[in-house]
Protein backbone atom coordinates (compact mmCIF):
# COMPACT_ATOMS: atom_id res chain seq x y z
CA UNK A 1 0.00 0.00 0.00
CA UNK A 2 1.25 3.47 -0.92
CA UNK A 3 1.55 6.31 1.68
CA UNK A 4 -0.99 8.10 -0.44
CA UNK A 5 -3.08 4.84 0.05
CA UNK A 6 -2.83 4.74 3.93
CA UNK A 7 -3.21 8.45 3.83
CA UNK A 8 -7.07 8.31 2.82
CA UNK A 9 -7.97 5.87 5.83
CA UNK A 10 -6.75 8.17 8.37
CA UNK A 11 -8.96 10.72 10.48
CA UNK A 12 -8.15 14.36 9.53
CA UNK A 13 -9.43 17.18 11.56
CA UNK A 14 -9.83 21.17 11.31
CA UNK A 15 -11.19 23.84 13.25
CA UNK A 16 -11.92 27.34 12.65
CA UNK A 17 -12.79 30.43 14.01
CA UNK A 18 -14.38 34.12 13.69
CA UNK A 19 -15.50 36.99 15.61
CA UNK A 20 -17.78 40.09 14.57
CA UNK A 21 -21.37 40.80 14.43
CA UNK A 22 -22.42 39.57 11.11
CA UNK A 23 -23.74 36.13 11.23
CA UNK A 24 -23.46 35.07 7.28
CA UNK A 25 -19.98 36.68 7.27
CA UNK A 26 -19.15 34.47 10.09
CA UNK A 27 -20.18 31.26 9.08
CA UNK A 28 -18.72 31.95 5.79
CA UNK A 29 -15.35 32.79 7.62
CA UNK A 30 -15.24 29.25 9.66
CA UNK A 31 -16.70 27.53 6.91
CA UNK A 32 -13.76 28.24 4.54
CA UNK A 33 -11.06 27.61 7.06
CA UNK A 34 -12.16 24.24 8.09
CA UNK A 35 -13.10 23.12 4.72
CA UNK A 36 -9.64 24.72 3.61
CA UNK A 37 -8.13 22.11 6.83
CA UNK A 38 -9.75 19.07 5.52
CA UNK A 39 -8.38 19.14 1.98
CA UNK A 40 -11.49 18.56 0.32
CA UNK A 41 -12.48 15.25 2.74
CA UNK A 42 -16.10 15.18 3.39
CA UNK A 43 -16.99 16.13 7.01
CA UNK A 44 -18.10 13.17 8.91
CA UNK A 45 -18.43 15.12 12.26
CA UNK A 46 -19.04 18.89 12.77
CA UNK A 47 -18.84 20.32 16.35
CA UNK A 48 -20.19 23.97 16.43
CA UNK A 49 -20.61 26.59 19.28
CA UNK A 50 -21.62 30.06 19.08
CA UNK A 51 -22.42 32.78 20.98
CA UNK A 52 -26.08 34.43 22.37
CA UNK A 53 -25.27 38.06 20.62
CA UNK A 54 -27.38 36.02 17.52
CA UNK A 55 -30.31 35.46 18.83
CA UNK A 56 -33.19 35.23 16.46
CA UNK A 57 -30.83 33.58 13.36
CA UNK A 58 -29.97 30.50 15.03
CA UNK A 59 -31.97 28.42 12.28
CA UNK A 60 -30.24 30.71 9.52
CA UNK A 61 -27.07 29.95 11.07
CA UNK A 62 -27.86 25.91 11.42
CA UNK A 63 -29.10 25.77 7.81
CA UNK A 64 -26.18 27.93 5.93
CA UNK A 65 -23.40 25.84 8.00
CA UNK A 66 -25.16 22.60 6.89
CA UNK A 67 -25.54 23.29 3.49
CA UNK A 68 -21.87 24.93 3.00
CA UNK A 69 -20.41 21.49 5.30
CA UNK A 70 -22.75 18.69 4.11
CA UNK A 71 -21.82 17.46 7.52
CA UNK A 72 -23.08 13.92 8.37
CA UNK A 73 -23.27 14.33 12.03
CA UNK A 74 -23.97 18.17 13.30
CA UNK A 75 -23.30 19.59 16.71
CA UNK A 76 -23.31 22.66 18.79
CA UNK A 77 -24.81 24.87 21.35
CA UNK A 78 -24.80 28.21 22.45
CA UNK A 79 -22.29 29.27 24.57
CA UNK A 80 -20.88 32.62 26.84
CA UNK A 81 -17.91 32.44 25.71
CA UNK A 82 -15.93 30.52 22.76
CA UNK A 83 -12.79 28.15 22.10
CA UNK A 84 -10.74 28.11 18.95
CA UNK A 85 -7.90 26.94 17.25
CA UNK A 86 -5.51 29.15 19.90
CA UNK A 87 -8.45 31.77 21.10
CA UNK A 88 -10.39 32.18 23.78
CA UNK A 89 -13.34 34.42 22.31
CA UNK A 90 -14.84 36.00 25.78
CA UNK A 91 -18.76 37.42 26.04
CA UNK A 92 -17.82 38.91 22.51
CA UNK A 93 -19.85 37.63 19.48
CA UNK A 94 -18.12 35.18 17.83
CA UNK A 95 -18.27 31.17 15.92
CA UNK A 96 -16.21 28.31 16.52
CA UNK A 97 -16.03 24.88 14.31
CA UNK A 98 -14.51 21.93 14.72
CA UNK A 99 -14.96 19.11 11.97
CA UNK A 100 -13.41 15.82 11.55
CA UNK A 101 -13.23 13.20 8.38
CA UNK A 102 -13.52 9.91 10.41
CA UNK A 103 -13.11 6.78 7.71
CA UNK A 104 -13.88 3.68 9.75
CA UNK A 105 -15.77 5.42 12.64
CA UNK A 106 -19.54 4.90 13.39
CA UNK A 107 -21.20 7.69 14.48
CA UNK A 108 -24.37 7.61 16.11
CA UNK A 109 -26.47 11.22 16.74
CA UNK A 110 -29.15 12.24 19.24
CA UNK A 111 -31.57 14.59 20.26
CA UNK A 112 -33.01 13.10 23.69
CA UNK A 113 -35.51 14.63 25.48
CA UNK A 114 -36.08 14.18 29.14
CA UNK A 115 -38.83 11.83 28.49
CA UNK A 116 -37.03 10.17 26.06
CA UNK A 117 -34.73 9.52 28.60
CA UNK A 118 -36.40 8.36 31.05
CA UNK A 119 -37.43 5.12 28.88
CA UNK A 120 -34.05 3.96 29.02
CA UNK A 121 -33.88 2.82 32.16
CA UNK A 122 -32.51 -0.62 31.22
CA UNK A 123 -29.36 -1.60 29.54
CA UNK A 124 -30.65 -3.21 26.98
CA UNK A 125 -33.09 -0.21 25.94
CA UNK A 126 -29.93 2.20 26.40
CA UNK A 127 -27.99 0.00 23.61
CA UNK A 128 -31.44 -0.56 21.53
CA UNK A 129 -32.12 3.17 20.86
CA UNK A 130 -28.00 4.09 20.37
CA UNK A 131 -28.04 0.46 18.20
CA UNK A 132 -24.81 -0.13 19.58
CA UNK A 133 -23.80 -3.61 21.50
CA UNK A 134 -21.35 -3.33 24.55
CA UNK A 135 -19.18 -4.45 23.03
CA UNK A 136 -18.25 -1.78 20.64
CA UNK A 137 -16.98 0.23 23.44
CA UNK A 138 -18.33 3.82 22.41
CA UNK A 139 -17.53 7.38 23.32
CA UNK A 140 -20.10 9.83 24.10
CA UNK A 141 -20.47 13.78 23.02
CA UNK A 142 -23.03 15.11 24.78
CA UNK A 143 -24.03 19.00 24.93
CA UNK A 144 -27.55 19.40 27.36
CA UNK A 145 -29.29 22.30 28.28
CA UNK A 146 -28.97 22.40 31.81
CA UNK A 147 -32.67 23.36 32.50
CA UNK A 148 -34.57 20.87 31.23
CA UNK A 149 -32.09 17.26 31.18
CA UNK A 150 -30.98 15.19 33.65
CA UNK A 151 -27.30 14.82 32.75
CA UNK A 152 -26.23 12.49 35.53
CA UNK A 153 -29.69 10.38 35.07
CA UNK A 154 -28.19 10.06 30.91
CA UNK A 155 -24.33 8.92 32.37
CA UNK A 156 -25.70 6.79 35.16
CA UNK A 157 -27.67 4.74 32.21
CA UNK A 158 -24.70 4.75 29.90
CA UNK A 159 -22.32 3.53 32.46
CA UNK A 160 -24.67 0.48 32.96
CA UNK A 161 -25.19 -0.23 29.07
CA UNK A 162 -21.86 0.43 28.51
CA UNK A 163 -19.20 0.43 31.31
CA UNK A 164 -16.29 2.31 31.46
CA UNK A 165 -17.36 4.36 28.49
CA UNK A 166 -16.55 8.07 28.43
CA UNK A 167 -18.86 10.70 28.83
CA UNK A 168 -17.62 14.40 27.16
CA UNK A 169 -19.27 17.41 27.09
CA UNK A 170 -20.16 20.49 28.72
CA UNK A 171 -23.70 22.05 29.82
CA UNK A 172 -25.16 24.90 27.55
CA UNK A 173 -24.32 28.26 28.72
CA UNK A 174 -25.80 30.68 26.63
CA UNK A 175 -28.83 31.66 29.02
CA UNK A 176 -29.50 31.67 32.46
CA UNK A 177 -33.44 30.26 31.78
CA UNK A 178 -35.32 28.06 30.44
CA UNK A 179 -35.71 27.59 26.61
CA UNK A 180 -33.01 30.44 26.34
CA UNK A 181 -30.22 28.24 25.19
CA UNK A 182 -30.35 26.47 21.99
CA UNK A 183 -28.86 22.99 20.81
CA UNK A 184 -27.65 22.33 17.33
CA UNK A 185 -27.78 19.29 15.68
CA UNK A 186 -27.56 18.00 11.46
CA UNK A 187 -32.03 18.32 11.70
CA UNK A 188 -32.27 21.61 12.92
CA UNK A 189 -32.18 23.54 16.13
CA UNK A 190 -34.18 22.72 19.55
CA UNK A 191 -34.46 24.59 23.06
CA UNK A 192 -34.43 21.59 25.49
CA UNK A 193 -32.68 18.24 26.24
CA UNK A 194 -29.16 17.52 24.62
CA UNK A 195 -28.15 16.86 21.42
CA UNK A 196 -24.36 14.59 20.96
CA UNK A 197 -23.20 11.60 19.10
CA UNK A 198 -22.03 8.54 20.01
CA UNK A 199 -18.47 7.60 18.08
CA UNK A 200 -17.09 3.48 17.95
CA UNK A 201 -14.21 2.35 15.41
CA UNK A 202 -11.14 3.46 13.52
CA UNK A 203 -10.90 6.81 16.35
CA UNK A 204 -9.49 6.81 20.23
CA UNK A 205 -10.66 9.16 22.39
CA UNK A 206 -8.89 10.05 25.46
CA UNK A 207 -10.14 12.44 27.92
CA UNK A 208 -8.40 14.13 30.57
CA UNK A 209 -9.99 16.20 33.05
CA UNK A 210 -8.50 19.06 34.91
CA UNK A 211 -10.55 19.97 38.72
CA UNK A 212 -7.90 22.93 39.45
CA UNK A 213 -7.22 21.35 43.21
CA UNK A 214 -4.65 20.15 44.88
CA UNK A 215 -5.27 18.33 48.12
CA UNK A 216 -3.90 19.28 51.76
CA UNK A 217 -3.73 17.76 55.08
CA UNK A 218 -4.60 13.42 55.15
CA UNK A 219 -7.17 11.36 53.20
CA UNK A 220 -10.00 10.06 55.82
CA UNK A 221 -12.37 7.65 55.99
CA UNK A 222 -16.11 8.93 55.96
CA UNK A 223 -17.68 7.02 59.30
CA UNK A 224 -21.15 9.16 59.62
CA UNK A 225 -22.73 10.47 56.80
CA UNK A 226 -26.69 11.18 56.13
CA UNK A 227 -27.90 11.96 52.62
CA UNK A 228 -25.00 15.51 51.38
CA UNK A 229 -24.00 16.04 55.35
CA UNK A 230 -20.43 14.35 56.75
CA UNK A 231 -21.20 13.90 60.33
CA UNK A 232 -17.81 11.97 61.36
CA UNK A 233 -14.75 11.51 59.28
CA UNK A 234 -12.29 9.27 61.05
CA UNK A 235 -14.63 8.72 63.52
CA UNK A 236 -14.50 12.44 64.95
CA UNK A 237 -16.88 15.19 64.48
CA UNK A 238 -16.04 16.25 60.65
CA UNK A 239 -15.64 20.24 61.69
CA UNK A 240 -13.26 18.98 64.44
CA UNK A 241 -11.41 17.13 61.87
CA UNK A 242 -11.59 19.73 59.74
CA UNK A 243 -10.42 22.39 62.24
CA UNK A 244 -7.23 19.83 62.88
CA UNK A 245 -5.95 19.95 59.28
CA UNK A 246 -6.25 23.65 59.06
CA UNK A 247 -4.13 23.79 62.17
CA UNK A 248 -1.35 21.57 60.39
CA UNK A 249 -1.42 23.42 56.70
CA UNK A 250 0.63 26.22 55.47
CA UNK A 251 -0.03 29.71 55.66
CA UNK A 252 -1.09 30.01 52.26
CA UNK A 253 -3.53 27.38 52.34
CA UNK A 254 -5.17 28.09 55.61
CA UNK A 255 -5.69 31.74 53.34
CA UNK A 256 -7.10 29.77 50.66
CA UNK A 257 -9.07 27.80 52.87
CA UNK A 258 -10.59 30.54 54.02
CA UNK A 259 -11.88 32.10 50.90
CA UNK A 260 -12.79 28.34 49.02
CA UNK A 261 -12.83 25.21 50.66
CA UNK A 262 -13.27 21.76 48.91
CA UNK A 263 -13.52 18.19 49.32
CA UNK A 264 -12.59 15.33 46.99
CA UNK A 265 -14.05 12.13 47.25
CA UNK A 266 -11.82 8.94 45.61
CA UNK A 267 -13.12 8.06 42.61
CA UNK A 268 -12.04 4.56 42.84
CA UNK A 269 -12.19 3.36 45.96
CA UNK A 270 -9.52 0.14 45.46
CA UNK A 271 -6.77 2.91 44.81
CA UNK A 272 -4.31 2.20 48.05
CA UNK A 273 -2.89 5.81 48.08
CA UNK A 274 -5.11 7.73 46.21
CA UNK A 275 -3.18 11.04 44.55
CA UNK A 276 -4.05 14.43 43.48
CA UNK A 277 -6.27 13.71 40.23
CA UNK A 278 -7.68 10.64 41.80
CA UNK A 279 -10.42 12.31 43.80
CA UNK A 280 -14.41 13.94 42.20
CA UNK A 281 -14.29 17.44 43.79
CA UNK A 282 -16.92 19.33 45.38
CA UNK A 283 -17.97 22.13 47.43
CA UNK A 284 -17.99 22.52 51.08
CA UNK A 285 -21.24 24.70 50.92
CA UNK A 286 -21.86 25.18 55.23
CA UNK A 287 -21.23 23.72 58.41
CA UNK A 288 -22.97 23.81 61.76
CA UNK A 289 -20.81 24.21 65.05
CA UNK A 290 -23.41 22.85 67.39
CA UNK A 291 -23.15 18.55 66.10
CA UNK A 292 -19.59 19.18 64.07
CA UNK A 293 -21.27 18.16 60.42
CA UNK A 294 -20.39 19.30 56.95
CA UNK A 295 -22.37 20.14 54.09
CA UNK A 296 -21.17 19.20 50.55
CA UNK A 297 -22.24 19.53 47.08
CA UNK A 298 -22.95 16.17 46.72
CA UNK A 299 -24.45 12.83 48.11
CA UNK A 300 -22.02 11.04 50.53
CA UNK A 301 -21.85 7.18 51.76
CA UNK A 302 -19.81 5.89 55.07
CA UNK A 303 -16.83 4.25 53.62
CA UNK A 304 -16.19 6.57 51.68
CA UNK A 305 -12.45 8.48 51.09
CA UNK A 306 -12.48 12.07 50.61
CA UNK A 307 -9.27 14.71 51.08
CA UNK A 308 -9.85 18.41 51.81
CA UNK A 309 -8.87 20.71 48.57
CA UNK A 310 -7.66 24.00 48.04
CA UNK A 311 -7.77 26.19 44.72
CA UNK A 312 -6.38 29.10 42.82
CA UNK A 313 -5.44 30.04 39.49
CA UNK A 314 -1.30 29.05 40.80
CA UNK A 315 -2.67 25.57 41.12
CA UNK A 316 -5.13 25.26 38.30
CA UNK A 317 -2.74 26.25 35.85
CA UNK A 318 0.15 23.78 37.85
CA UNK A 319 -2.43 20.78 37.94
CA UNK A 320 -3.43 21.81 33.78
CA UNK A 321 0.33 21.37 32.81
CA UNK A 322 0.73 18.55 34.98
CA UNK A 323 -1.81 16.45 33.41
CA UNK A 324 -0.81 17.61 30.02
CA UNK A 325 2.66 16.40 30.97
CA UNK A 326 0.73 12.99 31.91
CA UNK A 327 -0.86 13.02 28.31
CA UNK A 328 1.91 13.10 26.69
CA UNK A 329 3.49 9.39 28.13
CA UNK A 330 0.34 7.55 27.59
CA UNK A 331 1.06 3.87 27.62
CA UNK A 332 -2.36 2.61 26.17
CA UNK A 333 -0.79 3.97 22.61
CA UNK A 334 1.79 3.17 20.57
CA UNK A 335 4.42 5.47 20.89
CA UNK A 336 4.06 6.43 17.13
CA UNK A 337 0.43 7.43 17.66
CA UNK A 338 1.35 9.40 21.08
CA UNK A 339 0.54 12.94 19.45
CA UNK A 340 -2.95 13.68 19.23
CA UNK A 341 -4.54 14.88 16.49
CA UNK A 342 -7.12 17.20 17.78
CA UNK A 343 -8.43 18.29 20.66
CA UNK A 344 -12.36 19.29 22.21
CA UNK A 345 -12.51 21.38 25.17
CA UNK A 346 -14.93 22.51 27.50
CA UNK A 347 -14.03 24.65 30.22
CA UNK A 348 -15.54 26.17 33.14
CA UNK A 349 -17.21 29.61 32.89
CA UNK A 350 -15.56 30.73 35.65
CA UNK A 351 -12.00 30.35 34.16
CA UNK A 352 -10.47 32.27 31.22
CA UNK A 353 -9.28 35.79 32.21
CA UNK A 354 -11.48 35.74 35.64
CA UNK A 355 -9.29 33.35 36.89
CA UNK A 356 -6.19 33.21 35.35
CA UNK A 357 -5.77 37.51 34.57
CA UNK A 358 -4.68 36.25 31.27
CA UNK A 359 -6.54 35.62 28.00
CA UNK A 360 -6.41 32.36 26.54
CA UNK A 361 -4.89 30.05 29.04
CA UNK A 362 -6.22 26.63 28.73
CA UNK A 363 -6.09 26.14 24.85
CA UNK A 364 -2.65 27.71 24.77
CA UNK A 365 -1.51 25.89 27.98
CA UNK A 366 -2.78 22.50 26.21
CA UNK A 367 -0.78 24.01 22.44
CA UNK A 368 2.40 24.63 24.69
CA UNK A 369 2.85 21.06 26.10
CA UNK A 370 1.28 18.82 23.42
CA UNK A 371 1.60 20.59 20.24
CA UNK A 372 -0.51 22.66 17.74
CA UNK A 373 -3.90 20.39 16.57
CA UNK A 374 -7.11 21.81 15.47
CA UNK A 375 -8.76 22.62 18.81
CA UNK A 376 -12.55 24.03 19.76
CA UNK A 377 -14.52 24.09 22.48
CA UNK A 378 -16.54 26.73 24.45
CA UNK A 379 -17.34 27.83 28.15
CA UNK A 380 -19.60 25.80 29.97
CA UNK A 381 -22.04 25.58 32.72
CA UNK A 382 -20.83 22.12 33.72
CA UNK A 383 -18.39 20.08 32.17
CA UNK A 384 -18.35 16.57 32.22
CA UNK A 385 -15.75 13.76 32.07
CA UNK A 386 -14.79 10.65 33.55
CA UNK A 387 -12.41 10.28 36.50
CA UNK A 388 -11.08 6.98 36.87
CA UNK A 389 -13.67 4.96 35.28
CA UNK A 390 -16.64 6.68 35.87
CA UNK A 391 -18.32 9.88 34.69
CA UNK A 392 -19.32 12.96 36.57
CA UNK A 393 -20.23 16.73 36.20
CA UNK A 394 -17.70 19.06 37.22
CA UNK A 395 -17.39 23.15 38.16
CA UNK A 396 -14.47 25.07 37.24
CA UNK A 397 -12.82 22.44 35.32
CA UNK A 398 -10.66 22.19 32.26
CA UNK A 399 -12.57 18.93 30.50
CA UNK A 400 -10.53 17.61 27.50
CA UNK A 401 -11.24 15.11 24.63
CA UNK A 402 -8.28 14.26 22.94
CA UNK A 403 -8.60 12.25 19.15
CA UNK A 404 -5.68 9.99 18.45
CA UNK A 405 -4.87 8.19 15.80
CA UNK A 406 -6.01 3.83 16.75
Amino acid sequence: MSDSDKNQDRPLFSSGIARGESFRALVDEISVQVLEGLGGKNVDLAFFFVTPHFQGHYKAIQESLQKKLKAHVLLGCTAISIIGKDQEVERDPAMSLFAAHLPGVKKIPFWLKQQELDELSSPQKCREFFGLSESEKPAFFILPDPFTFDVNLFMDFAAKAYPGAPVIGGMASGAQEPGGNILFWSEGVCDQGAVGVALTGNVFVSPMVSQGCRPFGEPAVITGAQENIILSLAGRPALEYLEETYRRASAKDQVLARNALFIGAVADEYKQYPKRGDFVIRNVIGLDRDSGALAISDYVQVGETVQFHVRDAETAHEDLETLCEHQKVRTDLPESHRDPKAALIFSCNGRGSSMFKTRHHDVSTVHSHLGKFPTAGFFCAGELGPIGSRNFMHSFTASIAFFYEK
